[in-house]
């Protein structure tokens, strides 16, 4: 007999959870192998709350000025949602 219990759907939640998890997963692999000397990482807590962890950097105004330029994008994408 054919067991067809249907498995349930992910919840958003869930969704951008392991999004969260591969994206996390992809970036360290990354430092492993030496392709990333530096990192800021923002990190949003299932009880609302905001933190951010960052590794030591070679030039600091540089990586200010990356993520005001990221900032940039990201409102930009944001602003041609529909």
């Amino acid at each position: 007999m054919t067991d067809l219990r249907i498995t349930p759907r992910p919840t958003v939640s869930e969704e951008l959870r392991l999004a969260a998890v591969e994206v996390l997963r992809t970036a360290l692999a990354e430092a492993q192998t030496g392709n990333v000397d530096a990192c800021l990482v923002i990190l949003r807590h299932p009880d609302g709350r905001w933190s951010d962890e960052r590794s030591g950097c070679m030039d600091f105004p540089e990586m200010v000025g990356r993520l005001e330029i990221v900032k940039q994008s990201w409102i930009l994408s944001y602003l041609r949602e529909p």
